[in-house]
């Protein structure tokens, strides 16, 4: 208790911070973050490409800077720090049940929920002909300006207590060791993954990966209720935003993911569509994608986070080894000149457009959840002062351990002494045999009884 209390009353520190981001020259602090309110991020998708408002990343997206396009963006670093400061603290939060703000991506199986992870993160994770997460998998992505070669710490600990450092390629091999050694009694585990990413810089967001809901299996009979449970579980608190994974061509209305999302956030606030194989539904003859994704229509999804789409790495481009930056540079060009969907406006499109604006929805969760996280954080303090305050004083040298038994042998006489003499009896029935004042009567009226017994009656 007193080594939690002491990582949680360490922690809260850092709360204060998250509500301004600091300055990078002098020391100074610069002017407090205030990210658009969550309910009034910009979903607007009727604005034509050419005016839609250039985002932090489209400088580096302009010029095609691919391989640091987060470099160009102030805004952005500032929000990252902010979200850094909650990431640090996530996994002693959770320690004690306070809920933060993070993001959940959930999806049917085969929506591409890893790999649409892999496009946002770098890390690899495993792939099978079925089910392919069969864990869920909480990844969380800190930046270090001092680290030289990005690493990774994988374990199912949160806190990841005695883990060591891997490389970011060691990843996926890691998580299919924990799968198969915690995966074992049930082909989908409850139990949670927990992989740390640490690079020089990037945005820092905390995505949760979950199984894909699965109607049938033949490693699971129950693999509907497991899966489809495990979302609910998940998207129900309201701190977490949704991403609901969708393939371009499916019907966003039937998927079943849409449906819980609806359940646990009926008026869309927190859900954000991710629309994933765009490149198979620009190859399509006929296709509703762009109606779809702008929400034209009346029977269309309506989510106030809208829709936003992306191309992730098809199985030829992992078996060509594909990197991240030609995979986002393909990307582009498919949007800017597919007769079809370069209708979409710049804000719906892209991948690196996609992490500005879940770690913009983030950041406006945190402002939104800070007071509660802070009043949870007070009330957690005060029930671990409350526990110990009871607890003993500290015994810190010999002297005061001899001491603390020379008062408990001192007790014990002066308790033994009060009960010879009859000056206290114990109401407790356990206490019958230390009364020892009755416990000696009773033995001398049994001697009493005896010599009577065994005696003529003339000795009397």
């Amino acid at each position: 208790c007193s080594a939690g209390s002491k990582c949680l009353f360490f922690k809260v520190w850092a709360f204060p911070e998250m509500g301004r981001a600091k300055g990078k020259q002098g020391g100074s602090q610069s002017a407090p973050i205030t990210p658009p309110p969550f309910d009034q991020v910009s979903t607007d998708s009727t604005v034509p490409p050419s005016t839609t408002a250039m985002g932090p990343f489209e400088p580096a997206l302009a010029k095609g800077n691919w391989d640091e396009p987060l470099r160009e963006s102030r805004a952005m670093a500032e929000l990252s720090e902010k979200l850094g400061l909650l990431e640090r603290v996530r996994h002693v939060c959770q320690a004690v049940s306070i809920p933060l703000p993070g993001v959940v991506v959930v999806g049917e199986q085969s929506a591409g929920k890893s790999s649409l992870l892999e496009n946002i993160s770098g890390v690899q994770f495993p792939r099978a002909q079925n089910t392919c997460t069969r864990m869920p998998c909480v990844l969380t992505m800190l930046t270090d300006p001092t680290v030289t070669e990005p690493f990774a710490i994988v374990s199912m600990d949160p806190g990841f207590e005695g883990a060591e450092k891997c490389s970011i390629s060691e990843v996926e091999d890691a998580i299919s060791h924990l799968t198969e050694e915690h995966a074992v009694s049930s082909f989908i585990s409850r139990n949670a993954i927990y992989v740390k990413v640490v690079r020089s810089e990037g945005p820092q967001l905390s995505l949760m990966d979950l199984p894909g809901v699965t109607h049938n299996s033949d490693q699971m009979e129950n693999i509907h209720d497991v899966t489809a449970g495990l979302v609910e579980e998940y998207i129900k608190p309201e701190e977490v935003v949704i991403l609901c994974v969708l393939p371009a061509t499916s019907d966003f209305g039937n998927a079943e993911v849409i449906k819980l999302a609806r359940k646990h956030d009926p008026d869309g606030k927190r859900t954000l569509g991710v629309v994933t194989k765009c490149d198979d539904a620009a190859r399509m003859e006929v296709s509703d994608i762009v109606d779809k994704v702008l929400m034209r229509r009346s029977m269309d999804v309506q989510l106030k986070l809208g829709f936003h789409c992306v191309v992730n790495r098809s199985q030829k481009n992992i078996e060509d080894d594909m990197a991240r930056k030609d995979l986002w540079a393909k990307e582009q060009e498919l949007f800017e000149k597919d007769p079809r969907l370069r209708a979409l406006p710049r804000d719906n499109w892209g991948t690196l457009g996609l992490m500005e604006k879940v770690a913009r929805i983030q950041a406006s969760r945190v402002d939104e959840c800070l007071p509660k996280i802070r009043d949870a954080v007070r009330c957690k303090l005060g029930e671990i002062r409350d526990e110990l305050s009871v607890l003993p004083a500290q015994l810190k040298s010999e002297a005061d351990r001899q001491s603390a038994v020379d008062r408990v042998l001192h007790l014990v006489r002066e308790d033994l002494r009060r009960r010879v003499r009859a000056e206290f009896i114990s109401s407790n029935p356990d206490d019958k045999d230390l009364a020892i004042a009755p416990r000696v009567a009773d033995l001398a009226r049994g001697f009493r009884d005896n010599l009577r017994e065994q005696n003529p009656e003339w000795l009397f």
